[in-house]
Order: C-alpha cells, then structure tokens, then sequence
C-alpha cells in the first residue's frame, strides 16, 4: 500500500485506532502497512492520541507516524523520551536519527542504563560529525565501549577513519606474530570492521586486504573468543562491500571458495563496481549450480542487493530484444545501469545463467521479495 490510498474519512479514524488493538499481530499490521498509507490525514488523529508517558500503543503510533512525517515524529519524539515505556523510548530515539540539532541528546541517552537505548542512541548519531560528536565518540570508541561502532560507520571523517586504522594495525602486529587474535581481540577487531564501513583511504584498503587473507588462513579463530569466527568474517566482508575497497575487493574474489557463499554476495556487489573484474565471473558460481537452493539463494541476493540498481535488472534489460525500443516491463533504466548493460552485452554467457534460473522455484522467490 502506498501512501494516501485509503482516503475514506470515515474509515480513517477506525484504522488509526487499531494501532492500539488488543491484537499484537494487528496492531502491528496497522502501524507497519495500514496507517502509513492513509497518509497526512492521519498525522493529526495520531498525535492527538499520543501518549508521551504512554505503552506498547504509543510505540505503535510514533513508528507509524515516523513513516508518514518523519519532522512531525521527532517533534513528538523529544516529548517521549522521558516516557517509561522502554519500546516507546527507543523508538523516540530511533527518530531523531541523523539530526544534527539533537546531538546532544543523542550523547546524553548514550549513557542511559538500557542497553537497548544505548544502542538506538548510537545508532540515531550516525551521519552526524558536529565537533562535539566526533570527540566524544572518538573517546568512546578508544575506550572500548559497546556499541560505538554504530556512530561511525557510514559517517565519513578523518578521525574515525585514523582510529580504524590504527586500532587495525594494532590487531595486525599480535596477528602476525602469534598467528591468533589476542584476548577480547576478536570485540575490537568486530568494532573496528564495523566503524571502518564508510570510511575510506588507501591504508585502511591496505588493511581490510591483510585481514581477509588472515581470514583465509584462519588466523582469526580463537576458542575462546566470545564472537564466533564467522561473525567475525560476516563483519570484516560487510565493511570490504561497503567501502571502495578495490584491492581488498580483488582479493576476496581471487579467494571466494574459502568463504561461505551467504556471507560473499554484498563484497562481490561492491567488486562488480569498483574494479574491473568479470561480471559473470564473479556471480556465476551462484548462478549457474546444478544445486536449487544455492541457484535460488544466489539469484534472490541478487534481486535484493543495496546498490542503486539490481545487477538482476540490469541482465533482464540487457536480454530484452525490445529493450532499445520501450525499454523492459515500460521502464527506463537508470544511467549506472546502462554501464552493467553494455559489459552484460558482451558476456553472453548470461544467457544460459538466465536459462538455468528460470525454475518455478526460482520465480516463486523473486516474486515473494517483490511483495
């Protein structure tokens, strides 16, 4: 449903109210799907209903007011945060999420008791580089505290990008030497990975390229490590899709066989940019397979995938006879798309790909993630 679909004034005020059904299921349904898409008309029912010392009713209004008017919801979020309601509490911090104007706040509520609202906190400050935030996460993030990671990622700055470093350096030298993450190495190697997304720079390439190779050689297993080494390896290969990253990006497709293929699709997303790498080279083991599931599996990521446009879209276009003509489905695709157009074009071993994919099984998946 989109917004503003369901305009029936006498309806509107019955489905606003559902947000506090005594049915969790619909209650959720309402704030997730149906009051979203009534649109404007519900902003002022649901603010007048709003209870900021309220409960689990409240929290439902205030996510699905963040859905229609993000503006009007921080303004309403300022007033939950001293609610006791702990769901509507994190929900009001989750909305100021990237407001500079409330980055004191933010700081503040990163010092709460919850972990739940430390996390949210964290979370809300990304994208925000005021002088203040940047030194004081920059000492949280020396001091090891949970979570302040979530603050520094995807918020590039030269202070956080010289902390990853430097904090990946340190956890190279003990590697090198005792071919082990040291004790608790295995949290700071998670919160430096995980800070280091977004950030870029030749060093830091340098160093995601080290780690995957420390990857492959298992120097990052540790028995006694409270993070097992695959959630390691899940959040060193996020940070290489995320970042333009291209040597680390040419190493982990030269090593993709030592890598669960559920952990690759992103950081092979992103070498599909970011260098000069075969298209199909680096997709089609997940393509091609004789294996259902592993086909399927690769064939959804592919249609899900956080690039600005699908490299699934982009073969369909490149494989539509009438694409020059009225483009495919009666869209037009986006400039970057006709770069993955053009290099489609002239790999036609596509074509079999597409072939081998066309099961009902297949379909069943792309239809699903599209509803």
């Amino acid at each position: 449903m989109k917004h503003g679909q369901l305009n029936d004034p006498g309806l509107i005020p019955v489905l606003v109210d559902c947000l506090a059904d005594r049915s969790n299921e619909i209650a959720d349904f309402a704030a997730d799907k149906v009051v979203p898409a009534i649109g404007k008309a519900a902003v002022p029912l649901i603010v007048h209903a709003l209870n900021p010392m309220g409960a689990i009713a409240d929290f439902r209004r205030l996510r699905a007011l963040r859905s229609i008017d993000p503006s009007e919801a921080r303004i309403q979020a300022r007033l939950c945060l001293g609610g006791t309601h702990p769901k509507l509490v994190r929900e009001a911090i989750s909305a100021l999420a990237g407001s500079v104007d409330d980055g004191d706040t933010l700081l503040q509520l990163t010092r709460r008791k919850s972990a739940d609202h430390r996390y949210a906190a964290y979370s809300a400050l990304q994208g925000i580089a005021t002088d203040r935030v940047v030194k004081t996460i920059s000492e949280d993030f020396k001091k090891g505290v949970d979570f302040v990671e979530l603050a520094m990622a995807h918020t590039p700055h030269a202070s956080y990008a010289g902390l990853c470093v430097e904090s990946l350096k340190t956890l190279k030298a003990t590697i090198s030497i005792e071919s082990a993450l040291p004790k608790n190495g295995s949290e700071r190697l998670k919160a430096a990975v995980s800070a280091a997304r977004g950030q870029s720079g030749e060093e830091l390439d340098s160093l995601l390229h080290d780690f995957i190779d420390f990857s492959i050689n298992g120097s990052l297993a540790r028995p006694e490590s409270r993070l097992p080494e695959h959630d390691l390896i899940q959040h060193l290969l996020e940070a290489v899709a995320v970042n333009p990253s291209p040597k680390a990006q040419r190493r982990l497709v030269e090593h993709r066989d030592a890598f669960d293929s559920s952990f690759l699709i992103y950081p092979m997303c992103a070498a599909s940019w970011h260098s000069d790498l075969s298209l199909f080279d680096i997709f089609s083991p997940y393509l091609v397979t004789q294996n259902d599931e592993s086909r399927c599996r690769g064939w959804k990521c592919i249609w899900r995938g956080p690039w600005p446009c699908s490299i699934l879209s982009a073969v369909e276009f490149a494989l539509n006879e009438d694409f020059a003509a009225a483009g495919y489905s009666g869209t037009t695709p986006l400039p970057r798309q006709l770069q993955l157009i053009a290099r489609i074009r002239e790999d036609r071993r596509w074509i079999s790909a597409a072939k081998a994919a066309a099961t009902p099984k297949t379909r069943q998946i792309q239809k699903t993630d599209e509803i």
